[in-house]
């Protein structure tokens, strides 16, 4: 969440947890977990299940959600992230770098790396356009980037309707 406390407030991330919910036809944006924090998360709650990546890295068995939230009840099958809890993220700080920086993106086209963003995030939605890439250039690409060159399995294949904030060159 610091990543992105110039944007938006921790009250209104940990009030929505959209990013949190997954549905069957979004399960690719499930977060990938390193080694390293998934060592913690395993010493912290060992009975979490996590699924290898072909490259590198691991993904979340995610658990199917009750159909009690009127919010996402017009999606029929839905899973949520297994660190969400009543309080929100269970990892606070030690959340996966997909996660702390949603809903930028990084992506590949063509073989092109760049940063995108969801449009899902309302509060992020709430700031300017330039804010929102003022951020991306103040330093958070550089952070972003570096992040893939160590873990390339975050980078996801790049889908129609995401924003394209930035190339990477």
């Amino acid at each position: 969440m610091s990543l992105l406390s110039s944007l938006i407030k921790a009250d209104d991330c940990a009030g929505c947890r959209l990013c949190c919910w997954f549905t069957r036809y979004d399960l690719w944006e499930t977060p990938v977990i390193d080694d390293a924090l998934r060592d913690i998360i395993l010493e912290r709650y060992p009975e979490t299940k996590f699924v290898s990546k072909e490259r590198g890295g691991s993904l979340f068995v995610m658990k199917e959600s009750p159909q009690t939230d009127p919010k996402y009840a017009y999606q029929p099958e839905r899973y949520n992230c297994p660190m969400l809890d009543e309080n929100g993220c269970k990892l606070a700080d030690d959340k996966p770098f997909e996660c702390q920086i949603w809903p930028y993106r990084i992506m590949s086209q063509e073989g092109k790396l760049l940063i995108s963003l969801s449009l899902l995030c309302k509060p992020i939605l709430e700031n300017s356009f330039s804010s929102i890439v003022s951020l991306l250039k103040s330093g958070l690409a550089e952070k972003i980037i570096a992040h893939s060159k160590m873990h390339p399995s975050i980078i996801k294949e790049y889908t129609d309707g995401y924003p394209i904030l930035m190339y990477i060159k």
